[in-house]
């Protein structure tokens, strides 16, 4: 009977590994070469310019400003950030881009 409940422990849990087979049946990781590095690199670069000239063209502007029609905030030659999704409100001037 001792070896009847033995038999059903070990197959309900099964097999007991043994540590150095697990160990030994690890893969080692492959070493990156360069050309995998650079790739890595244009798709982070590419992948942020992209997401820079969606921000810029859609959300974001940026203008210089060419009067002094805004002197006291705003001088000539400044750069402007502008918000485009923003509602215009009277009064407000609208930006235009060179």
């Amino acid at each position: 009977m001792d070896t009847d409940t033995a038999e059903s422990n070990v197959s309900r849990a099964g097999p007991v590994k043994d540590e150095k087979a697990s160990v030994s049946q690890v893969k080692p990781h492959k070493k990156r070469t360069a050309k995998s590095y650079a790739l890595h690199f244009l798709v982070k670069i590419s992948v942020t310019a992209l997401v820079l000239a969606v921000i810029f063209r859609f959300i974001a502007g940026i203008h210089i400003c060419h009067t002094n029609c805004a002197y006291p905030t705003i001088r000539d030659g400044e750069f402007c950030l502008t918000y485009r999704l923003a509602d215009l409100k009277q009064g407000t001037r609208k930006a235009k881009p060179c």
